[in-house]
């Protein structure tokens, strides 16, 4: 991290890496394949250090109440495999709730329903609260997970991005909630609002939120949010940023929420952006090399960092949270 951020003159910024608690589990979300034979199945999960391993050797990355609705869910597709032949599968959790949604990798080639599959899941597992099929269009029991993160419950429709790690999720918004504490605006730009997850944390009710996001399920999740939350002023739409980003009035007095993909933001994005001269820029990224790009496009645009901060939200991987407060020079 040092010699990325050295790279851009920013070496002195790199504080300690915030670590991520691994003992009883860290992920809100795991992925399964299936392997059909004539008379067994085998169920393979990932392991992030040795890779694909035998389902139960990478429960570990899941917290322990968990585990055993992954295994009744094996045990399900085991049971009945002639008749319900299943790709794969995902289970994701909820954040401080015992409650998980499944969801199936079925081949579009087949013809019959899976109705009875999925209901015998959810009869039988009081923990899974929705089964889908994608390619069956089959959606049963409750499409939004609900998750309780500090003092706000956030719902997040099963196939919208939503933060994985259990632990560090809470750290990163309350470190998000003091920064915003410290910078004055009038309003919120949320880009790549997803569930709002960001902008709902650290804006207060009355104020103005502009939120964008190119997925759907994330946008309804969002106004969903924003609706029981209370928040009076929000707007948010669907559509790629690049594209809203051309005709949208920031202000200077607006916080500018960015929170591109792995990929980071394009130089469109914050050209249009830097052209309309916001105080503050506060961009979250899961990539650090791509985020060290994007500061370097910062720079040239006349904004200078004023914090950052690194979480450890994928153990085992060359990826990290970041957090940076940008600051328009002059």
């Amino acid at each position: 991290m040092v010699a990325l951020l050295d790279g851009i003159g920013l070496s002195h910024l790199c504080s300690k890496i915030i670590p991520s608690p691994i003992s009883d589990g860290f992920r809100n979300r795991a992925k399964f394949r299936v392997f059909h034979n004539k008379n067994e199945v085998r169920v393979d999960g990932t392991d992030p250090i040795d890779g694909p391993v035998e389902f139960e050797k990478s429960l570990w990355i899941l917290p322990d109440w968990s585990k055993k609705i992954v295994r009744n869910v094996v045990a399900f597709i085991q049971k009945d495999h002639k008749n319900f032949v299943v790709d794969g599968f995902e289970v994701q959790l909820a954040h401080g709730k015992k409650n998980v949604h499944t969801t199936f990798s079925v081949k579009r080639s087949v013809t019959h329903s899976y109705e009875d599959l999925v209901l015998a899941l959810l009869t039988n597992i009081p923990d899974i609260v929705g089964v889908a099929i994608p390619s069956q269009k089959l959606e049963v029991g409750e499409t939004h997970l609900e998750h309780s993160i500090g003092s706000k419950d956030f719902c997040a429709h099963y196939a919208s991005f939503f933060q994985s790690n259990l632990h560090l999720t809470p750290l990163l918004l309350e470190n998000v909630g003091r920064i915003c504490t410290k910078i004055a605006f009038r309003q919120i730009f949320d880009l790549y609002c997803g569930v709002g997850l960001l902008s709902l944390s650290v804006g207060e009710q009355d104020i103005n939120i502009f939120g964008v996001d190119n997925s759907r399920m994330a946008v309804e999740s969002a106004k969903k949010n924003a609706d029981r939350m209370g928040f009076r002023f929000v707007k948010f739409s669907v559509s790629s940023v690049e594209r809203s980003i051309r005709t949208t009035e920031i202000g200077t007095d607006s916080l500018v929420l960015v929170n591109p993909p792995r990929s980071g933001c394009p130089s469109t994005v914050i050209n249009a952006i830097a052209s309309q001269d916001p105080h503050h820029v506060l961009l979250v990224s899961c990539s650090l090399k791509s985020h060290v790009l994007d500061l370097a496009e910062w720079k040239k645009c006349g904004y200078e960092v004023l914090s950052f901060k690194a979480f450890d939200m994928f153990p085992f991987t060359d990826f990290l949270e970041t957090v940076t407060v940008l600051e328009k020079k002059g």
